[in-house]
């Protein structure tokens, strides 16, 4: 069904900037002992070892989201299996067809539209690579349950640290654990909670660092603390609803705190799922769980609804950790994305093979409408994976299906620019602004385009809007600091160089420009000074090379000029800079 998806390249939209291009990407040992981007070091190991065997070749990147798809359905159809096996132990005529419930269900996993995202998207690696080893801990541990052997345990602890080193949302794991000993194996939940004290030592640091490493990450709106739990039922409204009816399936909702709030959805959309969860909390209450003795026939109405209630509260699970109860950057944007509902879907899967199973009358039937329900399924995904061929195709049909994405004008814009096609790339950036005008990207790229067209008073204003609403955007100070020296204005243009060396002190643009100021006001000493300083760790760098033979060139030694311009060269021959410096400096000793 995914197959296509081989044939598709990188996108431009988090693929170059975060996995292919993405420095020390193929140094494996880096990212264990690294977290500028997040701890992930599971995710960064699979693109590292996949770009040293097979280079920047994209179908190798798709094979590997497909690859952990394949083998997550594979983990779920013995997860369900097992969880079948043990409710139906005593009613034999469902007990031989376990199997192919959870087949059934196993596939929905599999086809869903909302699953296209999460395999489709080189990015969301982490997202298959989590729930692949999150549902092996879960199986691990329902086969500990089942069998009481404490190999299992141990195979689920490391699967679950593996989980968690893949994307730490992995962490909802623990909550499907309790909702599965709870409501399924009658288990107390101060007992479970006991046995989960390692698994609990393992997440925290792991959490820890990735908080830590997110810090530098701005919620642009922080929405008040007594909304957060309205925003995370409506997050499971959203879900829920695309559920049952797959269409429109978008890269960008759109559905921000922010939006949210401003437009008034947030006074009802929650509504639904509160009166979902009340009623199954309160049914779960009455029943008594581990003292009823209704427990002891799975033949009971009421126990056949707490399978159902045990879905749900499994998908709810799978999504609370960016449900929006706790602020996270992506928010600026949405709070809703397909990809986190991958794990989630674990919870669709038991409801459907359970209705499946319960279905004695006309069973045939109800297995013909299922087969047809997934071929339904699997028609709609196959359509809804072309959409990710590209990134003009992605964002086309993301601004076809909603005119106001901010997102999709942003990611468009970009394609056009790179493009040469700045009237469109205006247009979109412009727009974009017009409509979110706290979105520091839209101002930013339109400050970019503006200075393309040699307006860079415009651009120079939206460029200080940008690090106004995020004074963490490293892109915008590089533009303004660009504008400051073209018009050699050193004062600002080293404000801009501190500001970006307090959030990167090895960032190569600002270092060099810091060069280029000594250079300018004839502080020879110090560029020098200060680009061996850099010189440690920027190695064989062609601009830095032209530099330093400027700044010998200023204090008279000619020799070791023309040693640097002519190692620039070596390292890029096409610097025109390093040429004329060379030329000059040879015309001189000539004389």
């Amino acid at each position: 069904m995914y197959h296509s998806a081989l044939s598709f390249g990188f996108l431009d939209w988090d693929d170059m900037t975060y996995v292919i291009d993405y420095p020390n990407l193929g140094n494996v040992g880096y990212f264990w002992s690294s977290f500028s981007n997040g701890y992930i070091p599971i995710t960064y190991t699979w693109w590292s070892l996949t770009l040293d065997v097979f280079g920047k070749n994209a179908a190798a990147f798709h094979y590997l989201n497909i690859l952990f798809h394949i083998l997550t359905t594979l983990v779920v159809y013995f997860l369900l299996k097992s969880l079948l096996k043990y409710f139906y132990r005593f009613q034999k005529e469902i007990l031989e067809k376990c199997g192919m419930f959870a087949l059934m269900g196993a596939l929905l996993f599999a086809v869903h539209p909302l699953q296209v995202e999460s395999v489709c998207w080189i990015t969301s690696l982490k997202d298959v690579s989590a729930g692949f080893f999150s549902c092996l801990a879960l199986f691990y541990f329902v086969q500990f349950r089942l069998k009481n052997k404490k190999s299992f345990y141990s195979l689920g602890l490391i699967s679950f640290l593996f989980a968690m080193l893949s994307k730490p949302t992995a962490v909802s794991v623990l909550l499907m654990i309790l909702i599965i000993d709870f409501l399924l194996f009658k288990k107390n939940v101060r007992n479970t909670i006991v046995s989960l004290v390692p698994w609990m030592i393992i997440a925290l640091p792991i959490l820890a660092l990735n908080a830590y490493s997110q810090e530098k990450l701005i919620s642009l709106y922080q929405a008040p603390w007594f909304t957060r739990p309205i925003i995370a039922l409506d997050a499971m409204s959203f879900y829920l609803y695309k559920l049952f009816l797959p269409i429109n399936i978008l890269p960008d909702y759109g559905r921000s705190p922010f939006n949210l709030i401003g437009g008034g959805l947030i006074y009802w959309t929650w509504i639904p799922v509160s009166i979902l969860i009340a009623a199954s909390l309160i049914f779960v209450r009455c029943t008594r769980l581990t003292n009823s003795s209704i427990h002891q026939s799975t033949d009971s109405p009421i126990h056949k609804f707490i399978f159902l209630i045990s879905g749900l509260f499994l998908f709810i699970a799978g999504i609370l950790p960016v449900s929006g109860l706790i602020p996270f950057a992506a928010q600026n944007n949405s709070t809703v994305y397909d990809r986190y509902v991958y794990l989630s879907m674990l919870g669709t899967a038991l409801v459907f093979c359970f209705v499946l199973a319960e279905i004695k009358k006309n069973r045939k039937t109800a297995l013909i409408i299922g087969c047809v329900l997934l071929a339904a399924l699997s028609w709609r995904s196959m359509a809804q994976s072309q959409i990710w061929e590209n990134d003009f195709q992605l964002w086309n049909y993301t601004l076809v299906n909603k005119k106001n994405s901010v997102v999709a004008m942003i990611n468009l814009g970009r394609q056009f620019s790179a493009k040469g096609d700045i009237t469109n790339a205006f247009r979109l950036y412009q727009k974009a602004v017009e409509i979110a005008p706290y979105d520091p990207d839209a101002h930013n790229n339109l400050g970019s385009i503006l200075a393309r067209k040699g307006n860079f008073n415009s651009a120079e204003l939206h460029f200080r809007e940008a690090v106004r609403l995020n004074p963490k955007l490293q892109t915008a100070h590089e533009n303004l600091m660009r504008i400051y020296m073209l018009r050699h204005d050193w004062i600002n243009a080293r404000h801009c160089i501190r500001t970006l060396l307090k959030l990167n002190p090895r960032h190569v643009g600002a270092n060099l420009n810091q060069a280029e100021i000594y250079l300018h006001t004839q502080q020879f000493e110090k560029c020098i000074n200060h680009l061996n300083e850099i010189n440690r760790w920027l190695k064989n760098n062609s601009d830095l090379e032209n530099f330093l033979g400027v700044a010998y060139a200023g204090l008279g030694n000619k020799v070791t000029a023309q040693m640097h311009f002519r190692k620039a060269l070596e390292l890029n021959p096409k610097n025109k800079s390093a040429k004329q410096n060379l030329s000059k400096s040879v015309l001189d000793m000539q004389k």
